[in-house]
């Protein structure tokens, strides 16, 4: 039985995952609960300054206990940069075909036409799911490159 060593690096991007993951089970329903008048939503606003003041913390204490616990210092190399960019170009990827998607929807030629451009606050709440899916992906994959290779 082998034990399984993992890297400073390996936990940021652990980190990173957990953060995405508690974002989308604590603040994504209320996004979506009130993603009809999200724009007009004083309580959205405040919503976003909570998650704002949320990610200070939550990055700070959890970055701030990682450097307490593992005092050697991260060196990157070409690997290093070959995973991120990997990483980057799958979420570039995913996120523009999302985009592209989210732009055919709203402009569909009969509501387009009939309708003009309107601009619906449900759109806000699908960017935000897509952002943090995109975020999930590319953490993960990521993760999996440091893993494996």
């Amino acid at each position: 039985m082998t034990s399984m060593n993992i890297s400073k690096k390996e936990i940021y991007i652990f980190i990173d995952i957990v953060f995405s993951i508690m974002f989308a089970i604590i603040y994504l329903p209320f996004f979506y609960k009130n993603s009809i008048n999200l724009l007009t939503n004083s309580e959205a606003i405040s919503k976003v300054i909570q998650v704002i003041i949320f990610s200070g913390v939550y990055f700070s204490v959890t970055y701030g206990l990682l450097q307490l616990l593992f005092k050697e210092k991260i060196i990157k190399d070409e690997r290093d940069y070959l995973i991120n960019s990997k990483a980057y170009k799958l979420s570039y990827l995913i996120y523009n075909i999302c985009l592209f998607w989210i732009i055919g929807h709203y402009l569909d030629g009969d509501s387009f036409i009939n309708n003009g451009f309107e601009f619906d606050d449900s759109i806000i709440f699908i960017l935000l799911i897509v952002i943090t899916g995109v975020s999930i992906v590319k953490s993960s994959y990521q993760l999996y490159l440091y893993r494996t290779a």
